[in-house]
């Protein structure tokens, strides 16, 4: 199958799209064409230049200090409201330079996207590439294809695409532009209208306007980050590199139909059902005293575990009512791996391999609740939630270790 790839614009989050592309690479899976917004159509251009690895290169060493020539630690301290180390004399400088380009300058932006982008490449690629803006002039959405904007002028619509309102206004050809995102952030429709039917859409989730689409006409494939992206302005080394990875990881997770939360997990290969028995072991102590945790009193254990156990978790846990019990107990033993630093994230494990790590690493050790939970707040649906935390350490213990 062809796709076309869809890029959801988003400022820093846009690394996130880096390493979605990267693993449609390694899984071998075709794309014939490209669309993106703002952020979307500067890693789109850069998709279609096929020039991948220098892009991955650029997001690692992008910052705002090389974007927009601001001090990222003195921003980091506004972020964290560190009132008494805020350096007021450089504050108030930034607002004034601000105020008098009536936006931030992007100057630097220009030059850096101006020396990486080869619209000569792009121009021969054999790929489909669109992008969209919004002409503030003209009061109207503009959506073109590369044939479509004029020679020597890719550069320009790329930053016309990514012009955020917070940017100084620049003209091009006597008109203003503003972000596309206000028109259209995940343009599938742009490559719908060229003839692609089959997509893959790779979200940020950031602010912006997704226009509506006819899902009897397209088969669209999401990507969807399993973490927050950060901010728009978060340009940093370190974000970049996490978003990157996300990307990859849960890229490969849709394609290859991983179970996991926030990790990636090769589905159990034989019978699940028969593997949470071995799990109780016949134990009807265990099973009674589970259940009594959870409220469940003179039930027989034979049906304590399907019938009462199973859906309390799926509601302590906040999963969806299709949730499978191999989708619980996997949901259950993340958030145990969670707090361990020592647990990888971006790996993709066999599914009991997953819960043994996170079995061994809770005996070596063990995590202690702050205190013992009153059985009625146990026992009731809502207040149980207020200590859910404490509640999953506590049914995690009773299954693998009491």
């Amino acid at each position: 199958m062809i796709y076309g790839l869809v890029l959801e614009g988003g400022g820093a989050k846009g690394s996130y799209h880096v390493g979605a592309y990267k693993a449609l690479l390694d899984l071998g899976i075709k794309v014939n064409g490209v669309s993106g917004t703002s952020i979307g159509a500067l890693n789109g251009a850069a998709i279609v230049q096929g020039d991948l690895s220098n892009l991955e290169k650029l997001w690692e060493e992008i910052s705002v200090d090389t974007l927009f020539g601001i001090d990222k630690v003195e921003i980091d301290k506004i972020k964290d409201m560190n009132l008494s180390k805020i350096n007021i004399p450089y504050l108030l400088n930034l607002s004034k330079e601000i105020i008098t380009n009536k936006g931030l300058d992007t100057s630097k932006m220009r030059e850096i996207i101006g020396d990486f982008i080869d619209e000569k490449k792009i121009r021969k690629s054999k790929l489909d590439f669109g992008l969209v803006t919004v002409s503030l002039t003209d009061k109207q959405p503009i959506e073109l294809f590369k044939e479509d904007i004029p020679k020597g002028k890719l550069v320009d619509y790329l930053l016309a695409s990514a012009n955020f309102p917070a940017f100084k206004m620049e003209k091009m050809d006597g008109k203003l532009f503003l972000d596309g995102g206000w028109y259209d952030n995940l343009p599938i429709n742009l490559l719908k209208r060229k003839g692609y039917r089959n997509f893959i859409a790779v979200r940020t989730h950031a602010i912006g306007r997704i226009k509506k689409i006819n899902k009897d006409e397209v088969n669209v494939v999401y990507i969807e980050p399993t973490e927050d992206l950060g901010g728009i302005m978060d340009f940093d080394t370190k974000g970049a590199e996490k978003n990157m990875k996300l990307g990859y990881y849960d890229t490969i997770k849709v394609f290859k139909e991983l179970k996991g939360h926030k990790y990636y997990i090769r589905a159990y290969k034989k019978n699940f059902l028969q593997y949470i028995l071995e799990i109780f072991d016949g134990n009807e102590e265990k099973i009674i005293k589970i259940g009594n945790l959870l409220g469940f009193v003179d039930f027989p254990a034979d049906r304590m575990i399907f019938e009462k156990i199973f859906p309390r978790l799926q509601a302590i846990l906040e999963m969806k009512e299709n949730s499978d019990y191999q989708d619980i107990i996997l949901k259950l033993v993340e958030c145990i791996a969670e707090k361990y630093d020592e647990i990888e994230k971006f790996k993709i494990y066999d599914a009991d391999d997953f819960i043994k790590t996170v079995v061994n690493q809770f005996r070596k050790s063990p995590i202690r609740i702050k205190k013992k939970i009153p059985s009625f707040i146990c026992h009731n649906r809502i207040l149980s939630l207020t200590v859910k935390d404490d509640l999953i350490i506590t049914i995690f213990r009773e299954i693998f270790f009491e």
